[in-house]
């Protein structure tokens, strides 16, 4: 087996960075009404929305470039011409090339909800899946980061010059492996792309402690029905560090075999892990990861902390490191998949890099990693709301009409009224939401709400009619 790393293999060398970002192709899929996204989504959606499919330029994992595949969608308004805010929107793990954004599968739909509440959004489909060529780099942050970053790039460029039209306001979310390529994506453009304008940012559910949370669980004694992640995350890094030739070196039989189908795309992610959890049972009598591994693997890993496989995990860490935008770590206390504390451990790290906007949220302590979906987006967006900007252009001015009502006072501090600004529109409740979208106070078919007992800070409401729900920020003092 192989002791050093491969240095400097993920540099991009300047003469494929000088042609990186470039549009490759845009085809529209499909539109949806907002009346359709209402009925998917709830009443939180504003909007309908145009899907692309795009393929653009971005370097692979070795500074090659390559072109890669995402899926744009762009709100629609019935009326009026809309300046929108920009998303990057980072999906979870997928099982196959093809189960991606761009072909309307790997967790799409939520690239569409963030449309639908007023975000031009980009969904990368990331290297190695969709159109680029490889092997998917899991969880490897500097290309989780770039694929992003260059997608998001180059479609705002297409959006200029086809007169979709933008604002230069940009948020970053994704949701388990997308939570870690949202704290990457976000990393990487507070550190390279300065002028890029990142707004707020909610990672959610993400494995951000690599090197410590998840290799811990991968090589504890528990059981755990996911263990395809741990050969997903090993081949991945193969990748760039060379930690080995071969499967077997490091798999047992027949787990090595299995390993080089799925890098070889014969099998899928959930294929391994079907087969590894039944074999790990019926050898082990449970699915304990650490059984997949030779011992002498295992023996060298927790022997020598700068083994290349654990330099590989510390060198996609997303911890370290000082968010400066507003950035909320959401998670779900009964995760089953990605334990919490990486995102307590995350903001207790980054808060000592410096950091004083980061914040970690349990959105539902009773919730598994699959039912923390729901509860962790719409905790982000509300904390969108507080910053999101859309205005309208009329002839040449833009003027900001998000709002469909006036808080009086804003800032409050006995009691805030709700004014309309045409008629009272099927007026339904007011809630008052904390920015981790907590619901504080609610009163039902009246227009104003008693604060008696709030403290000052920062404030969501929330006005609910049967016309759609709409959001403003408060300051209570």
């Amino acid at each position: 087996m192989k002791k050093y790393l491969l240095l400097l293999t993920c540099i991009f060398l300047s003469s494929y960075t000088l042609t990186a970002q470039n549009i490759v192709s845009v085809e529209l899929l499909e539109s949806r009404t907002k009346a359709q996204l209402v009925a998917e989504f709830g009443g939180f959606i504003a909007f309908g929305a145009d899907l692309y499919r795009v393929t653009y330029e971005t370097p692979d994992i070795h500074g090659v470039l390559d072109t890669a595949s995402g899926l744009f969608v762009y709100p629609v308004a019935e009326e009026g011409n809309r300046v929108f805010p920009m998303l990057i929107y980072q999906h979870g793990t997928v099982g196959s090339r093809e189960d991606v954004p761009s072909e309307l599968a790997g967790g799409y739909s939520l690239a569409v909800f963030w449309a639908g509440v007023g975000y031009a959004t980009t969904a990368a489909d990331f290297l190695g899946l969709g159109t680029s060529r490889g092997f998917h780099p899991y969880v490897h942050s500097k290309t989780e980061a770039s694929a992003a970053i260059d997608m998001h790039l180059a479609v705002k460029t297409y959006a200029q010059e086809n007169d979709l039209l933008i604002n230069n306001q940009l948020f970053i979310t994704g949701y388990s492996q997308g939570g870690h390529a949202a704290a990457a994506a976000q990393k990487m453009i507070q550190e390279d792309y300065p002028e890029l304008n990142i707004k707020a940012s909610a990672p959610m559910s993400g494995p951000y402690s690599i090197s410590g949370i998840m290799r811990d669980l991968m090589l504890g004694d528990d059981a755990y029905f996911f263990v395809g992640y741990a050969p997903y995350s090993i081949l991945s890094y193969n990748l760039e560090y060379q930690l080995f030739d071969s499967p077997s070196e490091i798999f047992k039989a027949p787990v090595d075999g299995w390993v080089e189908q799925f890098y070889n795309e014969e099998i899928d992610l959930w294929e391994l892990n079907e087969n590894l959890i039944a074999w790990l049972t019926s050898e082990f009598g449970a699915s304990v990861p650490k059984y997949m591994f030779k011992d002498d693997f295992i023996a060298e890993i927790e022997s020598d902390p700068n083994h290349p496989a654990n330099q590989a995990l510390r060198d996609n860490d997303l911890m370290n490191w000082a968010p400066a935008a507003p950035t909320r770590l959401y998670y779900c206390m009964a995760d089953d998949q990605v334990p919490f504390m990486n995102s307590v451990v995350a903001k207790d790290s980054m808060a000592l890099a410096g950091s004083s906007s980061v914040l970690a949220i349990d959105v539902d302590s009773n919730q598994d990693h699959g039912g923390c979906v729901t509860p962790a987006v719409t905790a982000g967006y509300l904390f969108f709301s507080f910053y999101q900007s859309i205005g309208t252009v009329t002839s040449t001015v833009e003027i900001d009409d998000r709002l469909q009502f006036d808080i009086l006072p804003n800032p409050a501090s006995e009691r805030l009224d709700i004014q309309f600004k045409s008629g009272n529109p099927d007026f339904e409740s007011i809630e008052l939401l904390d920015l981790a979208g907590r619901t504080l106070r609610s009163v039902t078919q009246e227009t104003s709400m008693d604060l008696g007992g709030i403290v000052s800070g920062a404030y969501l409401v929330r006005v609910n009619t049967k016309e759609g729900v709409w959001i403003e920020k408060l300051i209570v003092q």
